[in-house]
């Protein structure tokens, strides 16, 4: 199903509140990191909301791979001081081993449809018991919308890492106003219209997938 502009940003906003207010309980100061960690699958829109309602925090967004284990998604927790983080369902255990401190849990194929001669993906549709404040991402977005923190050009927006082939992954550090020259960038390359459709098969915790696939199409 499609989803209006004023749609879109509302659900924005409601998810904005429920990751505000759970750092005001917790003390924090309103901005910090926010992980996403789940695939493009076939609900792109969670990943798009998620992003855009960490941005409305004042809040960096760190894209992870959905294949981390607890392990290795632990070292990103500790390495770049991540607070919160919205996580696909079946990814939830490795995300509350790992020491993730409040985890909004999105069914990525919640409400999906098998198209005929392609079947679902196995191991997507799960329902995972939820611990302490910990929420849907659909108890979430039933949140009064809130108003955006004050965020400028120069604020961080976005810290991809890289691979860690040769050595640890390491934080790549972008700002909002870096961001938006490379989505200009890549729409002048695309040269997309309001008409045109999409696809997306680039993750988009890679900057290629990030850019290209989903940013200068919302543009």
């Amino acid at each position: 199903d499609l989803l209006s502009r004023r749609e879109f940003g509302e659900r924005i906003a409601s998810l904005w509140l429920n990751l505000a207010r759970y750092a005001e309980d917790q003390a924090h100061q309103v901005g910090g990191n926010t992980s996403l960690n789940f695939p493009n699958a076939y609900k792109y829109r969670e990943w798009v909301i998620a992003a855009f309602a960490a941005w409305q925090l004042g809040a960096v967004v760190v894209p992870l791979a959905p294949m981390l284990q607890a392990r290795e998604f632990g070292f990103f927790l500790q390495d770049a001081g991540i607070r919160v983080g919205v996580v696909g369902a079946e990814l939830y255990d490795r995300a509350r081993q790992a020491g993730l401190g409040h985890a909004v849990v999105a069914n990525v194929m919640r409400g999906a449809q098998a198209t005929p001669g392609v079947p679902l993906p196995d191991g997507l549709d799960v329902t995972p018991a939820l611990q302490g404040e910990d929420v849907t991402l659909q108890d979430a977005l039933r949140a009064e919308p809130a108003p955006a923190a004050p965020v400028t050009a120069d604020d961080l927006c976005i810290m991809p890492y890289t691979s860690g082939t040769t050595g640890l992954p390491k934080g790549c550090m972008h700002t909002h106003r870096s961001v938006q020259a490379n989505v200009f960038g890549a729409g002048a390359w695309v040269d997309g219209t309001v008409e045109d459709v999409f696809l997306a098969a680039l993750p988009f915790f890679h900057v290629t997938g990030f850019i290209n696939s989903l940013m200068s199409a919302l543009r």
